[in-house]
């Protein structure tokens, strides 16, 4: 097959620019706004570099991405469009997991000033940690105590630390110098993924004989959601590519940058652009929202940037009345009420799950699910709260990670008969876990995963008691034969042994908070699988989702109380959970009052949203 006969797969097309972008033969930079399809338009051009050989055997694709749920629906999608040998030869991975696996595969190869401890934790840094290094600074300095006194303690953290590389030697310059010491000062204990990022660059930049295998293993390379770049992370981007030359591919979308408050450059494309001669496209097609709503992000799409063009919606409309609403109530627990009902009526009458509709809020989810659970409840509506935490990690960050994707088809194999899906993920999964002699031993490999289940899983599944114990036995029998070292070496963000042990306790905790609350083991699989569950969660961590309806929670100023009309993050943000949305867009708002946020009513009502009152 020549490569102009080549077809997308599981798609009938690719718009034009898509094409293009597909086929393109040097570093792009693809801008795509909301459905426009980044993740399917990644997965096609793997698909595309692989069956056209045009990423020849041995040599492997890398992408890396911001959230695990988006790093594994990448991996899925190619895993569904290629065979098992090309899929075979594609590594999905977060940022942070890949620039993790970096520093813990290659510490030893630090020198020993810059060589964090093998049994770090990851920490976030707060303002008063940093203000209290800047502080001892100044005190051990008299001579340039002022100009310390004068560095603003987010100043420091994002544009300082963000913005200079770990040097062997230590910097004159003032900027350099404070972030030498506090890097090195940190690196004795526990660290932050701005730290990692800075470490693995370093990894990179100084070992030759590490880039060179890097070089011979990846020779393509994409990065999804490239709007939220950082600093460090692109110093550590622009030395990889420097170091294997691959060809990059970077999509993302100015208009959704969120991230700004994490250190995001503001200029990140432009800078690409200019650094590594990429070609820019643009697409225009929105494969996710009506095109009524479609029209209402355009309106707040102009808004942040007076030059975008309107996108066409490729999808069409189910509804065709009340697409987009605000609705005011008197008092909270009426909101919540209302909510509750209309969502379950809106389900009976157009035959949806729970999962079809999405809550958003600002921030503070877990007060807002104690405050709504018992009015959905009384609805027959179990709400999930996403942030829930089971040892160190978020719900939604635990279930999207493909450790537990695999654990938990294990688990579901031993529960339900006939689960071929899961199966086959999991008998699939192994191929990573023995990726050196797989082509010739895949069999066996499979024979000892099956006479797990068969012969020690099942059986602990025979009967619904001691849930706890069982649980527990089942997750320490799936490592003990497999090997821990064998697992934490298929998953990069897994490969410390203390990340490792920290995630299974966070897996084991949560799949006894599902069996507590179950009957049988059906109904506990459910739990797991979080079936007939309504999500409430972020606007942030809504990114990258999809739903059929969209209901924001508490629109109002003491929920958005940073937002400010001279800093475009937070409409940004306004329009990443506006644009989760594909039928109907719901905003709520029960008090709290209106005027730092009136330009996203002002917006609202430009895009023609009507406001109704409800008792």
């Amino acid at each position: 097959m020549t490569i102009d006969l080549w077809r997308p797969k599981g798609i009938d097309d690719l718009e034009t620019a898509a094409w293009e972008a597909l086929k393109c033969r040097k570093n792009c930079c693809v801008v795509a706004g909301p459905g426009a399809g980044k993740t399917e338009f990644l997965a096609q051009k793997v698909a595309f570099l692989l069956e056209n050989k045009i990423c020849a055997d041995p040599r492997r694709i890398l992408a890396i991405s911001f959230k695990k749920d988006a790093a594994e629906n990448l991996a899925k999608r190619v895993r569904e469009r290629c065979s098992e040998k090309d899929a075979r030869r594609f590594d999905s991975v977060t940022f942070d997991a890949f620039t993790k696996g970096i520093v813990d595969r290659f510490r030893l190869t630090l020198p020993a000033a810059f060589r964090p401890k093998d049994n770090y934790d990851v920490i976030n840094f707060n303002e008063n940690q940093y203000r209290g290094f800047l502080n001892d600074m100044r005190d051990r300095n008299s001579k340039i105590a002022l100009q310390i006194e004068s560095i603003q303690t987010r100043l420091f953290q994002h544009q300082l630390l963000g913005t200079h590389k770990m040097q062997p030697e230590q910097p004159k310059d003032l900027n350099g110098y404070l972030c030498h010491r506090w890097f090195l000062s940190t690196l004795r204990g526990n660290i932050d993924f701005l730290t990692i990022n800075r470490l693995a660059e370093f990894v990179l930049r100084t070992n030759s004989r590490i880039c060179k295998a890097m070089t011979m293993t990846y020779k393509y390379l994409l990065v999804d959601e490239f709007q939220d770049t950082t600093y460090a992370q692109y110093d550590f981007l622009g030395t990889l590519l420097g170091k294997l030359q691959a060809e990059v591919t970077v999509v993302g979308d100015n208009k959704q940058r969120i991230m700004a408050w994490a250190g995001a450059k503001p200029d990140a494309f432009n800078q690409f652009i200019h650094d590594f001669a990429a070609k820019p496209f643009e697409l225009q097609m929105n494969f996710r929202s009506s095109p009524e709503l479609v029209k209402i992000h355009h309106t707040l799409a102009r808004s942040l940037d007076p030059q975008c063009k309107p996108a066409q919606s490729g999808t069409t409309a189910k509804i065709d009345k009340n697409i987009a609403e605000i609705w005011t109530f008197g008092r909270s627990n009426t909101e919540f009420q209302h909510v509750a009902q209309w969502i379950k009526n809106d389900m009976d009458q157009r035959k949806l799950l729970a999962t079809d509709y999405a809550l958003l809020v600002r921030q503070k989810p877990d007060e807002t699910h104690a405050s709504l659970s018992a009015e959905f409840l009384a609805q027959g509506l179990v709400v999930c709260n996403e942030a829930q935490r089971f040892g160190k990690l978020s719900l939604q960050d635990l279930v999207s990670d493909e450790l537990f994707i695999f654990l938990a088809c294990v688990i579901r194999v031993c529960v339900e008969r006939g689960a071929a899906s899961s199966w086959s993920h999991a008998s699939s999964c192994i191929e990573y876990f023995f990726p050196a002699d797989f082509e010739n031993e895949a069999p066996k490999r499979r024979n000892l995963l099956e006479k797990l289940i068969r012969q020690e899983l099942r059986p602990l599944f025979s009967s619904f008691s001691d849930v706890e114990t069982k649980i527990e036995k089942c997750i320490k029998s799936i490592v003990s034969r497999l090997g821990e070292e064998t697992i934490r070496g298929a998953f990069p963000q897994h490969y410390a042994a203390p990340n490792f042990h920290m995630f299974m306790e966070a897996v084991i905790e949560y799949l006894r908070f599902c069996g507590a609350s179950s009957t049988s083991w059906s109904e506990f699989i459910g739990r797991v699988d979080r079936v007939g569950q309504l999500p409430l969660l972020t606007v942030h961590k809504s990114k990258g989702l999809e739903y059929d309806t969209v209901v924001f929670m508490g629109l109002d100023d003491s929920a958005w109380w940073s937002y400010s009309s001279a800093n475009p993050e937070g409409k940004a943000t306004f329009f990443v959970g506006l644009s989760r949305a594909k039928q109907r867009v719901v905003f709520t708002y029960s008090g709290g009052g209106r005027r730092k946020i009136s330009e996203l009513y002002e917006l609202l009502g430009a895009a023609g949203v009507p406001e109704k009152i409800v008792n």
